[in-house]
Protein backbone atom coordinates (compact mmCIF):
# COMPACT_ATOMS: atom_id res chain seq x y z
CA UNK A 1 0.00 0.00 0.00
CA UNK A 2 1.65 3.48 -0.68
CA UNK A 3 1.71 6.45 1.77
CA UNK A 4 -0.83 8.35 0.10
CA UNK A 5 -3.42 5.23 0.32
CA UNK A 6 -2.39 4.70 3.58
CA UNK A 7 -2.57 8.56 4.79
CA UNK A 8 -6.16 8.80 2.70
CA UNK A 9 -7.45 5.36 4.99
CA UNK A 10 -6.19 6.67 8.21
CA UNK A 11 -7.90 10.33 6.69
CA UNK A 12 -11.47 8.07 5.96
CA UNK A 13 -11.00 7.12 9.71
CA UNK A 14 -10.51 9.95 11.71
CA UNK A 15 -13.71 11.46 9.91
CA UNK A 16 -15.68 8.47 10.44
CA UNK A 17 -14.55 8.96 14.14
CA UNK A 18 -14.70 12.96 14.82
CA UNK A 19 -18.69 12.47 13.07
CA UNK A 20 -19.55 10.26 15.69
CA UNK A 21 -18.24 11.54 18.37
CA UNK A 22 -19.73 15.18 17.15
CA UNK A 23 -22.85 13.87 16.95
CA UNK A 24 -23.86 13.98 21.03
CA UNK A 25 -22.66 17.32 20.64
CA UNK A 26 -24.84 18.52 17.59
CA UNK A 27 -28.06 16.88 19.53
CA UNK A 28 -27.21 18.56 22.87
CA UNK A 29 -27.01 21.93 20.95
CA UNK A 30 -30.27 21.63 19.55
CA UNK A 31 -31.72 20.70 22.38
CA UNK A 32 -29.95 24.25 24.17
CA UNK A 33 -31.82 26.39 21.36
CA UNK A 34 -34.59 24.85 21.69
CA UNK A 35 -34.84 25.78 25.61
CA UNK A 36 -33.92 29.19 24.58
CA UNK A 37 -36.60 29.64 22.24
CA UNK A 38 -38.60 28.02 25.35
CA UNK A 39 -37.27 30.55 27.58
CA UNK A 40 -37.75 33.65 25.20
CA UNK A 41 -41.25 33.43 24.80
CA UNK A 42 -41.76 32.63 28.55
CA UNK A 43 -39.86 36.10 29.24
CA UNK A 44 -42.17 37.88 26.86
CA UNK A 45 -45.58 36.26 27.91
CA UNK A 46 -45.20 36.08 31.21
CA UNK A 47 -42.41 37.88 32.59
CA UNK A 48 -42.77 41.69 30.63
CA UNK A 49 -46.39 41.95 31.66
CA UNK A 50 -45.52 41.03 35.50
CA UNK A 51 -43.03 43.40 35.69
CA UNK A 52 -45.19 46.29 33.34
CA UNK A 53 -48.09 45.58 36.14
CA UNK A 54 -45.43 46.27 38.98
CA UNK A 55 -44.05 49.03 37.38
CA UNK A 56 -47.74 50.70 36.71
Amino acid sequence: MADNDMLLAISEMMDTKLKAELQPLKNDLQTVKGEVHQIKLYQENIVLPRLNTIES
